[in-house]
């Protein structure tokens, strides 16, 4: 990635939540260390769901109290991947296509990533001969909210790229299961596109207009600023060193 920012639909909610902080962490190369076994078992859930292999395990990686062991990695993303069909079959969907790539320009930037899959819901006696457009995503965490600002990324991005006939996309579905012999049965949450959508529209547009301005100050901290990594951030808030409780150097 060169000359290109690169803005994961995923991370919409903490640019939102503070965009300098965002473009510090998100557009600058990073160090990584060893990759979670969490990590993997999604990556591993969302290739069988696509009729595909898992990828090899990472080596090394760091494992937890829910996934202790590379056996027991790859027993939960068969176990998860087939709770997750039986879940979502109920829906009769008609799959259109998996990873699908959206792209979608920003100012300086590009809005990318992947949805899961973009499938059809049954017709209806209001949709004859095609039915809705919807997306799908898999989750393995426990919380399914940010999924939607994920998704409703996507289907934004799908609708500006005229993708699947340039119909808009009418539901956003979550399948959750998460890791761990606690985890829960699998839940299907099912959502109406149009206001995700519009939420994605108006953070894009915000995103958008930080990176119009990178250089200038930020009219509006907030408690985050309270532990900002970014060095010489130029926000319009005290320095660190002079806040309350903050210690001097």
């Amino acid at each position: 990635m060169t000359g290109e920012l690169r803005v994961h639909p995923s991370s919409l909610g903490a640019w939102c939540r503070c965009e300098r902080r965002a473009d510090f962490e998100f557009s600058r190369p990073r160090p990584r260390g060893p990759e979670h076994i969490a990590g993997w078992v999604g990556t591993a859930v969302h290739a069988l769901m696509a009729g595909q292999e898992p990828p090899p395990l990472p080596e090394p990686a760091t494992y937890d109290h829910l996934t202790t062991s590379p056996r027991m990695a790859r027993a939960q993303a068969r176990a998860i991947a087939f709770d997750l069909r039986e879940a979502v079959a109920p829906l009769c969907m008609t799959p259109l296509a998996c990873e699908v790539a959206v792209r979608s320009p920003l100012d300086g930037a590009v809005l990318d990533g992947r949805a899961d899959l973009a499938l059809r819901l049954p017709e209806t006696p209001e949709r004859p001969g095609r039915g809705p457009l919807a997306l799908l995503d898999y989750k393995t965490g426990r919380r399914a909210d940010h999924a939607l600002v994920q998704l409703g990324a996507y289907a934004l991005a799908i609708e500006r790229a005229g993708l699947f006939d340039g119909d808009p996309v009418e539901s956003l579905i979550v399948a959750r299961r998460p890791r761990g012999p606690k985890g829960g049965p699998a839940a299907v949450e099912i959502r109406p596109a149009p206001p995700a959508v519009a939420d994605a529209a108006a953070r894009v547009s915000r995103v958008a207009d930080v990176l119009s301005r990178r250089a200038e100050p930020l009219p509006s901290p907030g408690p985050h600023c309270q532990s900002c990594p970014v060095p010489a951030c130029g926000c319009a808030s005290p320095s660190r060193s002079d806040r309350p409780g903050d210690a001097g150097p």
